[in-house]
Protein backbone atom coordinates (compact mmCIF):
# COMPACT_ATOMS: atom_id res chain seq x y z
CA UNK A 1 0.00 0.00 0.00
CA UNK A 2 1.44 3.62 -0.92
CA UNK A 3 0.35 6.97 0.62
CA UNK A 4 0.11 9.52 -1.64
CA UNK A 5 -0.68 12.88 -0.61
CA UNK A 6 -1.41 15.85 -3.05
CA UNK A 7 -1.49 19.49 -1.59
CA UNK A 8 -1.99 22.66 -2.15
CA UNK A 9 -3.97 25.61 -1.48
CA UNK A 10 -7.45 26.73 -3.13
CA UNK A 11 -8.60 25.84 -6.89
CA UNK A 12 -5.08 24.84 -7.43
CA UNK A 13 -5.90 21.80 -9.45
CA UNK A 14 -5.76 18.59 -6.74
CA UNK A 15 -8.67 17.09 -7.29
CA UNK A 16 -7.57 17.54 -11.25
CA UNK A 17 -4.72 15.60 -10.38
CA UNK A 18 -6.73 13.26 -8.50
CA UNK A 19 -9.36 12.72 -11.17
CA UNK A 20 -6.22 11.84 -13.38
CA UNK A 21 -4.75 9.51 -11.28
CA UNK A 22 -8.37 7.64 -10.63
CA UNK A 23 -8.22 7.32 -14.83
CA UNK A 24 -4.82 5.71 -14.90
CA UNK A 25 -5.68 3.69 -11.61
CA UNK A 26 -8.72 1.39 -10.94
CA UNK A 27 -10.57 2.90 -8.24
CA UNK A 28 -10.34 -0.62 -6.85
CA UNK A 29 -7.04 0.20 -6.20
CA UNK A 30 -7.16 3.72 -4.45
CA UNK A 31 -8.98 4.78 -1.96
CA UNK A 32 -9.41 9.13 -1.98
CA UNK A 33 -9.42 11.28 1.41
CA UNK A 34 -10.84 14.27 0.27
CA UNK A 35 -9.05 17.67 2.21
CA UNK A 36 -12.23 19.21 1.92
CA UNK A 37 -14.06 16.69 3.88
CA UNK A 38 -12.19 17.01 7.09
CA UNK A 39 -12.57 20.69 8.04
CA UNK A 40 -12.84 21.23 11.66
CA UNK A 41 -16.63 21.37 12.83
CA UNK A 42 -17.61 25.44 13.19
CA UNK A 43 -21.08 24.98 13.40
CA UNK A 44 -21.10 25.98 16.89
CA UNK A 45 -20.11 29.64 15.36
CA UNK A 46 -22.40 32.18 13.91
CA UNK A 47 -22.37 32.33 9.82
CA UNK A 48 -20.18 35.85 10.45
CA UNK A 49 -18.08 34.07 12.17
CA UNK A 50 -17.13 31.52 9.76
CA UNK A 51 -16.99 33.90 6.89
CA UNK A 52 -14.11 35.22 8.28
CA UNK A 53 -12.13 31.70 8.75
CA UNK A 54 -9.05 30.95 7.03
CA UNK A 55 -9.84 27.47 5.43
CA UNK A 56 -6.23 27.35 3.71
CA UNK A 57 -4.61 26.71 6.75
CA UNK A 58 -3.60 23.39 8.04
CA UNK A 59 -5.56 24.58 11.60
CA UNK A 60 -8.60 24.41 9.76
CA UNK A 61 -8.46 20.75 9.91
CA UNK A 62 -9.27 17.65 11.82
CA UNK A 63 -6.34 15.91 11.38
CA UNK A 64 -6.76 13.57 14.23
CA UNK A 65 -9.92 12.15 12.26
CA UNK A 66 -8.20 12.34 9.40
CA UNK A 67 -5.09 10.16 10.99
CA UNK A 68 -7.71 7.97 12.70
CA UNK A 69 -9.55 7.26 9.61
CA UNK A 70 -5.60 5.98 7.71
CA UNK A 71 -5.20 4.21 10.65
CA UNK A 72 -8.73 2.34 10.53
CA UNK A 73 -8.75 1.79 6.86
CA UNK A 74 -5.54 0.38 6.51
CA UNK A 75 -5.96 -1.75 9.27
CA UNK A 76 -9.58 -3.23 8.27
CA UNK A 77 -7.46 -3.62 4.05
CA UNK A 78 -11.00 -1.85 3.04
CA UNK A 79 -10.87 0.67 0.34
CA UNK A 80 -13.14 3.10 0.62
CA UNK A 81 -13.68 5.85 -1.98
CA UNK A 82 -14.15 9.24 -0.25
CA UNK A 83 -14.73 12.55 -2.44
Amino acid sequence: MYLIGITGGTGCGKSTIVDKIINVISETDICVLSQDSYYKDNSNLTFEQRDKLNYDIPEALDFSFVFLLIISTTSIGSKPLFK
